[in-house]
């Protein structure tokens, strides 16, 4: 029992690893249903493990100025990362990462790339056509 606790806390340590690398990339770490998170669940509901990722909006606020001081900076989900997820085939010897939006494609594929290269694991690239949502960094709690 030791020996399979010592495996899944190895394995937890890793994925931080990949969550303070990506984090120090420019990015924000967010649950898979991209909300914001700094120690997103990495296991997931229904099995599976992995989480979002998330980026500065470049564009103007649709919200207008009030909103946004009250909401915060807008982030979008531009991807997830799956370590073991069913639905993406993904697995803990290939991961998954898919980014949604294909005017996201490139930029997570050199992401991707340097996780691989980095943790020297193997992982594919998938683009969803559709873009996610965007989430907010609240700056004012009530």
């Amino acid at each position: 029992m030791a020996a399979v606790k010592t495996s899944i806390d190895a394995e937890q340590a890793m994925f931080r690893r990949v969550g303070e690398y990506i984090a120090n990339s420019g990015y924000q770490l967010a649950t898979i249903n991209g909300i914001k998170d700094s120690k997103p669940r990495i296991f997931l509901d229904g099995g599976g493990s992995g989480f979002g990722i998330l980026k500065e909006s470049e564009t103007e606020s649709k919200h207008g100025v009030i909103s946004r001081f009250l909401r915060g900076k807008e982030r979008k989900h531009v991807a997830n990362l799956f370590f073991e997820s069913k639905d993406h085939n993904a697995d803990k010897n290939n991961w998954v990462m898919v980014a949604y939006g294909e005017k996201h494609f490139e930029e997570i594929g050199s992401l991707a790339n340097k996780i691989s290269s980095e943790f020297n694991v193997n992982m594919s690239v998938k683009t969803f056509r559709h873009e996610r949502r965007e989430d907010f960094d609240p700056q004012v709690t009530f």
